[in-house]
């Protein structure tokens, strides 16, 4: 197994460029969407106002970075006019906008108002996108680190992916979903799995587990309130037990271009991690970072990503030049000397698309 060194924790934080909030009206993408942010905008100062703590850190100091409007959002989901107006119905947010605070102190970008959908919004959504990738970097990580005699407990399972590689490799796994489709699937495939909400729920884990090990792979980001995934997961780990969570990485690819990725984005969405704020999350719930691993990306992948998003090769795509397979990879190869050159800033600060946290037991007092 190739080695991976943690990144170096650091308190202050780097701004990454986003939506310039200079007086002038926010990025939007259609003229509707123009007006409807320009009205919100002329409505809203820059600084976010002190009912907006930070989740991870509690600050109250943050900037407005981006404006959303969920009615153009959710044509992004779909072509179909009637699912788009369900979606955003089913977001439940005041007047379809939602704004996106950075905090001064960890980084962590975070939804205003922070109020993440419920099942039926993830439902319609999961039966339009596929979403649920079989195989991620961060499973085969994990599994490494397992010995066969740990028990291990998923939050956030899915329909099963990472539990059948434990049951393959011999862990005892079992997990737990807000969806009872998903844990329906999981049952299905001979998979241990329980519905349970961790907005209310603190039962027993399925079995009266109280597992070693203790993972969430891209579910932070969906909550509301992320530090219930820290309780939860201390009421129930074992007293020697290790929890992975893996979030979205601030030095993948299109966080590193400033490209806008909708599903990154409320309502999916609700929160964008950084370092800092993985770490300072933790303190107060009984855990304490350990680490935090970047998902590596090789040279290829790199020229991959810099070389197709040059003008060259937009103007040939917008052209309808690049329709055959071979001429596209026959114009990447001889974009890929430039392409080369311009991947020299980003060599040591982008990564893959996966950010992933360690943390372990305390006996520190859990805060209220």
């Amino acid at each position: 197994m190739a080695s991976y060194s943690a990144a170096p924790r650091v308190n202050r934080i780097e701004r990454e460029p986003r939506i310039q909030m200079n007086g002038s009206i926010p990025q939007a993408d259609s003229a509707s969407e123009r007006a409807s942010l320009k009205e919100h905008f002329e409505l809203n100062t820059e600084v976010a106002s002190n009912g907006s703590n930070c989740p991870a850190c509690h600050s109250t100091a943050g900037l407005v970075v981006q404006y959303i409007d969920l009615t153009s959002q959710h044509r992004r989901y779909s072509e179909d006019a009637a699912l788009q107006c369900q979606l955003t119905a089913l977001a439940g947010v005041p007047n379809h906008m939602v704004e996106m605070v950075q905090c001064d102190l960890c980084g962590l970008e975070f939804a205003k108002p922070l109020r993440a959908p419920g099942a039926a919004w993830y439902g319609l959504v999961y039966e339009t996108l596929d979403l649920y990738p079989a195989k991620r970097w961060e499973f085969e990580f994990v599994l490494k680190t397992l010995a066969p005699s740990e028990t291990l407990g998923e939050l956030g399972c899915g329909s099963g992916e990472f539990l059948r590689l434990c049951q393959q490799a011999g862990v005892s796994a079992s997990g737990v979903d807000f969806s009872q489709q998903a844990v329906d699937s999981c049952c299905r495939a001979g998979l241990i799995a329980k519905q349970i909400d961790l907005k209310s729920d603190t039962v027993a884990f399925p079995g009266g587990m109280h597992p070693e090990v203790i993972v969430a792979f891209q579910v932070l980001e969906h909550l509301e309130c992320p530090r219930t995934l820290f309780t939860c997961a201390r009421h129930w780990a074992s007293p020697q037990g290790r929890l992975w969570i893996a979030v979205p990485s601030n030095r993948r690819p299109s966080r590193c271009l400033h490209e806008r990725d909708f599903l990154d984005e409320p309502p999916h969405h609700m929160t964008r991690w950084t370092e800092s704020a993985l770490i300072r999350i933790a303190e107060g719930t009984g855990w304490q970072c350990r680490r935090v691993i970047y998902e590596p990306i090789d040279w290829s992948t790199q020229l991959w990503w810099i070389s197709t998003r040059s003008s060259v090769y937009k103007l040939l795509q917008d052209a309808g030049l690049l329709t055959n397979r071979w001429l596209e990879r026959l114009v990447r190869a001889a974009l890929a000397p430039s392409a080369w050159v311009r991947s020299v800033p980003h060599r040591s600060s982008i990564s893959g698309q996966t950010m992933l946290a360690e943390y372990v037991r305390t006996d520190t007092h859990i805060a209220s």
